[in-house]
């Protein structure tokens, strides 16, 4: 068994094509406690301040409609990214990350753009 992440329940992740069972994952990359308590402070490097919060992963049991957390999602962060330029690196404490915009970077609330959503990946 396996896990998709998607913001619909559908008949269509059930099964793969070899017909192994897949279970409906939900994460909280843009919704959910962390994103919303943490996903909102503006970091600033000169000041030294880069909040970023954990991706959390959930396994919703469809008999009971009912979430478990399983996880987090090790080496990726999720950040404001306003005051970041795409692909840059910060360090913090020892590691190091790289920060994208989620897809585009933008002021507006643009269909297919992110505003200031980013996402941050551990490369040392």
């Amino acid at each position: 068994m396996w896990g998709v992440s998607a913001a619909v329940a559908s008949a269509s992740l059930l099964n793969d094509t070899g017909g192994t069972v897949r279970r409906q994952i939900h994460g909280t990359f843009r919704a959910g406690m962390e994103p919303r308590g943490f996903g909102n402070p503006v970091g600033n490097l000169s000041a030294g301040y880069v909040p970023m919060h954990s991706v959390a992963a959930y396994y919703r049991d469809p008999s009971n409609v009912r979430t478990q957390l399983i996880g987090y999602l090790p080496d990726v962060r999720v950040l404001n990214v306003r005051n970041f330029e795409p692909g840059q690196a910060v360090t913090v404490g020892a590691d190091t990350w790289r920060m994208f915009p989620m897809s585009q970077r933008t002021v507006a609330q643009v269909a297919g753009r992110s505003q200031y959503v980013g996402i941050a990946y551990k490369v040392a």
